[in-house]
C-alpha cells in the first residue's frame, strides 16, 4: 500500500492501493514507498555497487553507489553517495542521494538514513523535481545484504 499526500492548504493522507491515484499530475505531492525485502547487490558498469529490491505493493527501486565511503564494521558510519530510481506503474522517478548508514556493535545492523534531490522522472512524472528523504534498517554483510526495512518520501514539486 502506498501513502500519498496531497500538498494543499492543510495536510490531508489519502491511502491509496497503487501509485499516482488521485487527479491531476505527480507533482505538488509526496508519495512514500517501502522496501521490505533483502536486495540483491552486485558489481555493475559505472557503480561500486548495484542494489535491486521490490516496493511493497508493485515497483522496483534500484541503486547505484558511485562513491563508496568505507566499509561496515562495529560502530562505524559509513556516508555513500549515488543514484536511486523508482520504477513504479505510472513511470520512474531518479534521485541523486547521499546515503549514511550507521552500524551497531555487531557491524552488521545498520540504521540508514537518504537524503537527495530528485533529478526527473519518465511517464506521469516526467519533468518533476524535489526532494528525497529516506530511513530505516539493513543488514549489510560482506557476502551480500541482509534483510532491508526502508521507506522513502519522495516530495515531487513541478517540473
Amino acid at each position: 500500500m502506498r501513502v500519498v499526500t496531497l500538498a494543499a492548504a492543510g495536510i490531508a493522507l489519502v491511502l491509496a492501493a497503487g501509485c499516482g491515484s488521485g487527479t491531476g499530475t505527480a507533482r505538488g505531492r509526496t508519495l512514500v514507498e517501502r522496501v521490505h525485502a533483502t536486495p540483491a547487490r552486485r558489481a555493475a558498469n559505472g557503480c561500486a555497487f548495484l542494489i535491486a529490491a521490490p516496493l511493497v505493493g508493485s515497483g522496483r527501486q534500484t541503486t547505484c553507489i558511485t562513491q563508496l565511503g568505507g566499509v561496515p564494521g562495529p560502530g562505524v558510519v559509513m556516508h555513500n553517495s549515488g543514484r536511486m530510481t523508482f520504477r513504479l506503474p505510472k513511470g520512474s522517478i531518479t534521485a541523486r542521494v547521499r546515503i549514511t548508514q550507521r552500524f551497531a556493535s555487531d557491524g552488521l545492523h545498520a540504521r540508514q538514513t537518504v537524503r537527495g534531490s530528485i533529478a526527473g522522472g519518465t511517464g506521469a512524472y516526467r519533468g518533476v523535481r524535489g526532494t528525497i528523504s529516506g530511513r530505516g534498517t539493513v543488514v549489510d554483510r560482506q557476502n551480500g545484504l541482509g534483510h532491508v526495512d526502508l521507506a522513502y518520501m519522495l516530495h515531487l514539486d513541478g517540473g
